[in-house]
């Protein structure tokens, strides 16, 4: 968490705001360096339901043959059906 603080001024009052806000988990510098397929994310989670692991980084691992002869597999049903 990060203090934030900000003043506001008028001709007729001064005000200042103070609050929290909470900084990035993953820089996006980080983020940016990633590989295609790869990818980071945060979840909540309740008093009543805890998640011991909030923050994840993964990497998708495509099986190319099989998705080739599904996407073949598509397509001849297509052909088939005109």
């Amino acid at each position: 968490m990060q203090d934030r603080e900000s003043l506001s001024i008028n001709r007729q009052d001064n005000s200042i705001s103070r609050s929290k806000q909470l900084e990035s988990a993953i820089p996006p510098s980080c983020i940016s360096t990633f590989s295609s397929g790869e990818f980071v994310g945060m979840v909540s989670d309740t008093p009543d339901q805890p998640i011991d692991l909030n923050v994840f980084h993964a990497h998708i691992i495509n099986d190319t043959t099989a998705l080739n002869s599904e996407d073949k597999a598509i397509s001849l049903t297509r052909m088939s059906t005109r």
